[in-house]
């Protein structure tokens, strides 16, 4: 009886264990190719810089963070004091004119933009400027559409705007 009790105690953790992994792991989908994960970093637009992901742990909750990278030399040029929660949904990804993008689940959308030299970078909430948004966002995640979405709706009539403005990355 005991050791029933054992193997069915041990086959709950193992398939919560199961879970738990798929669950917070990173998938990137076909032709993403500018999204980054803790698995694959990506390649800017330009060819130039790598967007990396990386795993930190602070009292014992996991979070992400991203830092770019020369891609000739390998120098780290920005790291993100901004950490995201690992157990909610990011998406960390490059955008159009060399944008680095999250979108995170917890706390919205913003991008930072390297101002002056590539170690200058500027943080920006979307929602207070709405940039073009990269296609890749608009086609994932559907409170883009203001229909699904009133704060947005809202924003956009206050910008004299019916939908979000998508920017193309290039290929």
């Amino acid at each position: 009886m005991l050791q029933r009790r054992l193997v069915h105690i041990a086959s709950i953790l193992l398939a919560s264990a199961i879970i738990c992994s798929a669950a917070c792991h990173q998938t990137v989908e076909p032709g993403s190719k500018y999204v980054a994960t803790v698995d694959r970093g990506s390649m800017s637009p330009d060819g130039t810089m790598l967007l990396r992901v990386d795993r930190i742990l602070i009292n014992n909750v996991r979070w992400l963070r991203f830092a770019i990278f020369d891609q000739s030399t390998g120098a780290l040029l920005y790291q993100s004091p901004d950490k995201f929660q690992e157990r909610l949904r990011n998406e960390f990804l490059w955008g159009a004119e060399n944008r680095v993008w999250v979108n995170s689940s917890d706390v919205g959308i913003y991008y930072w933009q390297k101002t002056g030299d590539r170690k200058s970078w500027v943080k920006f909430t979307w929602i207070d400027d709405m940039v073009p948004v990269p296609e890749y966002l608009i086609k994932k995640d559907r409170f883009l559409d203001p229909k699904n979405n009133f704060y947005l709706r809202e924003k956009l009539k206050e910008k004299g705007k019916d939908k979000v403005d998508i920017a193309i990355t290039p290929p």
